[in-house]
């Protein structure tokens, strides 16, 4: 029978260090606002909203198109917030593509019924709301389970090594640290895959009317096409030129990627990613 060499009391120390340094980091994230995300975007709903009320396309197609992406709706709830800002974000989307159809077209193209969908208004994909259920816990929050599920690992591991050092049995399990060692693995990935989503599919909203550019400039390049794209038009983001003015785009309607591509001026889109946190909430 082995002796022990440190009291068994000593077991307890990492659990102790575990809890204190995960509660600080939670205050801390609560204080930051990490815990907002439904508020974050029932406000982003509301000036969205008011925004297409009053004819402003680009802002209304912005903050609803940012609070969809915090608002996954995976359950078909009536009423809820997510069906609410569906309906108006497609609302606007039709609006966008009557405004686009009316400056390519003599004749004024009427919108489509209500309840029925354009080609800018695709339903949306069960792979965004997926995204959108990650992106309900803010970055912050899922980084910080990460890296305390990570912490929770070595933490089990000391107590097991300083009850081996008190001569008490072997605990935890090693099945137990395993597991736990695979929570922390899926919480780091739940934790990368937005941005890493974000970096492969750009959004962004034309924020006033512009041409479409063969190249990076309004002098050189002629237009795409005749007639400039309205605000609140979608597109996604490519490389941009080595001065940051101008950046090369491709069109988006509702779910899907349309051409033609071409160029615009980076002063004039607006990544949707970027602002759908409490601080960037328009008042």
């Amino acid at each position: 029978m082995s002796t022990g060499r440190i009291s068994i009391h000593w077991a307890l120390t990492p659990a102790i260090a575990w809890a204190i340094g995960t509660g600080l980091l939670l205050a801390i994230t609560w204080r930051q606002g990490g815990f907002r995300a439904h508020e974050d975007a029932q406000a982003l709903y509301d000036s969205g909203t008011r925004a297409a009320l009053t004819g402003d396309w680009a802002s209304a197609v912005l903050d609803l198109r940012r609070a969809q992406r915090i608002t996954p709706g995976l359950l078909p709830l009536a009423d809820s917030l997510a069906l609410r800002i569906d309906a108006n974000l497609d609302e606007a989307r039709r609006s966008v593509a009557a405004a686009r159809a009316d400056q390519a077209s003599p004749r004024p193209a009427a919108p489509p019924p209500a309840g029925e969908s354009s080609s800018a208004t695709n339903s949306r994909p069960f792979s965004d709301r997926l995204l959108a259920a990650a992106r309900a816990v803010p970055l912050a929050l899922r980084v910080l389970i990460a890296a305390s599920l990570a912490g929770l690992v070595l933490t089990l591991v000391a107590i097991r090594a300083f009850r081996v050092a008190a001569g008490a049995p072997k605990r935890p399990s090693g099945a137990v640290t395993l597991l736990v060692a695979l929570m922390a693995a899926l919480a780091g990935a739940i934790a990368a895959v937005d941005p890493l989503a974000d970096r492969q599919r750009n959004e962004a909203v034309l924020l006033r009317a512009e041409l479409l550019r063969t190249g990076p400039d309004d002098l050189t390049y002629p237009p795409v096409t005749p007639t400039p794209l309205p605000p609140g038009t979608e597109v996604l983001l490519g490389k941009p030129t080595n001065d940051g003015r101008w950046v090369r785009v491709r069109l988006r309607t509702g779910a899907a990627t349309t051409h033609p591509a071409g160029w615009l001026p980076r002063s004039a889109v607006e990544e949707v990613q970027r602002r759908d946190v409490k601080s960037d909430v328009r008042q």
